[in-house]
């Protein structure tokens, strides 16, 4: 089944983890939280603010030790943060990988439950970040890739047949932060996904 992955924002803004929690009963089962120059205590306090019930649909980016201490889906790391990453996870808690080319992919992909790859589109989230053409069509072998990178409405339903599992979005949720409820149930009601 093709699966939808949703990003947060990198700066946080009013009662976000409300709509966190309101995506979470809309049907999201993986939201990765992303907040590069959190400290530790910043993400904690964003944590704490969320039920624990939906700890276990969040995977967190670049904090191991709250991956434990909180019990959450998973891990997030970055290409080279995963070539220096020696930790260990608890039994059901995933570990993933951000690539930008398919060497990458192919390198880490057996090593970890799943790969987002960017850009596959131009980027919604990141001016000026424009789609990688060669990211059109994933590899023969390589089943556990996410299409990251100006996924939208518009464009999700093409990637299962270019050999993507799922895609992650990002702007298309966030860009307009009130609508983000309507904006991933807009995703949601495609009819590829179920």
């Amino acid at each position: 089944m093709f699966k939808i992955i949703v990003i947060t924002p990198s700066d946080t803004f009013e009662n976000e983890t409300k709509v966190w929690v309101d995506l979470f009963e809309a049907g999201l089962e993986r939201l990765h939280v992303r907040k590069p120059g959190f400290s530790v205590t910043g993400i904690q306090e964003l944590l704490q603010q969320v039920p624990v019930q939906y700890y276990s649909r969040m995977v967190l980016s670049h904090q191991p030790e709250l991956v434990q201490s909180y019990g959450t889906m998973g891990l997030h790391l970055s290409y080279v943060d995963f070539k220096q990453y020696s930790g260990t996870l608890e039994k059901g808690q995933t570990l993933s990988v951000s690539v930008h080319n398919w060497s990458e992919a192919a390198e880490v992909a057996p090593e970890v439950d799943y790969v987002f790859i960017s850009p596959v589109f131009d980027s919604i989230s990141k001016s000026g970040y424009l789609a990688n053409e060669s990211l059109r069509l994933v590899p023969a072998g390589l089943n556990n890739i996410y299409a990251l990178g100006g996924v939208c409405s518009s464009n999700i339903d093409q990637l299962s047949a270019m050999g993507y599992v799922g895609g992650v979005v990002l702007g298309e949720i966030w860009n307009k932060e009130t609508h983000a409820l309507d904006n991933f149930k807009n995703l949601i009601n495609k009819e590829l996904i179920e």
